[in-house]
């Protein structure tokens, strides 16, 4: 099961779903604009979320995005 499935469904049990507030948006639209290195997509959103609501603490939250990154194909 890749990381983003293990989000998806730890999201899915506890009822959460990505929320976009202008904050989210805005630090996603300075990422895109910065031709920066990483950007934040749906399972990075979801960890934040689910880390801002308290169902996983910082450390399984940082675990999380750490694999995540891990699995994506590299673009070089």
């Amino acid at each position: 099961m890749s990381v983003a499935d293990e989000v998806e469904e730890l999201a899915r049990k506890h009822g959460v779903d990505v929320a976009v507030d202008e904050a989210a948006w805005l630090a996603m639209e300075f990422t895109r604009l910065s031709d920066g290195g990483a950007s934040a997509d749906r399972t990075i959103l979801l960890v934040a979320d689910m880390m801002r609501d308290g169902i996983i603490s910082h450390d399984e939250g940082t675990d999380l995005v750490l694999r995540h990154v891990r699995e994506l194909p590299d673009d070089s």
